[in-house]
């Protein structure tokens, strides 16, 4: 989605940091029945229809839409071979994330923990934290700034 007049400066706000949702927000695949394939943040590549591109749906032969499990065929992914360096990165990716498993419940997000790993509560202090910039102390900034 592009930022656009017609938003209120609130959505319009949360457009503009879109991609730094990739390094605050996961989304754990249990059952992967909610999660989507190429939208949803499940891997360390980020959304992947962004990593391969809008060619990657028709080349791996998974529809747009598809949920994770819907990539998967008998517990193991079900991904055309291709020869593009893209698709061929994501299908490594891939190997390494554990499959679906009903008995771990829905799919859900998670969020940056203090320790830099993902867990299921959000803070505003922590995801300030991140989302800062942490630039180095400038030389006028003491005649601005006062105790």
């Amino acid at each position: 989605m592009e930022d656009s007049p017609r938003m209120s400066k609130s959505v319009g706000s949360l457009v503009l940091v879109k991609d730094l949702l990739v390094n605050l927000l996961r989304y754990e695949v249990c059952n992967g029945q909610n999660a989507l394939f190429w939208f949803d943040l499940f891997s360390d590549l980020g959304p992947l229809l962004t990593f391969v591109g809008d060619y990657g749906p028709r080349l791996l032969r998974v529809r747009l839409f598809a949920t994770v499990v819907n990539a998967t065929r008998n517990g193991a992914w079900n991904l055309s071979l291709a020869k593009l360096p893209q698709i061929e990165i994501l299908q490594i990716a891939m190997t390494a994330i554990l499959l679906h498993d009903n008995s771990l419940g829905n799919d859900k997000f998670t969020w940056i923990q203090s320790n830099s790993t993902f867990g299921p509560s959000f803070s505003s202090k922590v995801t300030w934290e991140r989302m800062k910039d942490h630039n180095l102390m400038q030389p006028w900034s003491k005649t601005i700034w006062f105790k």
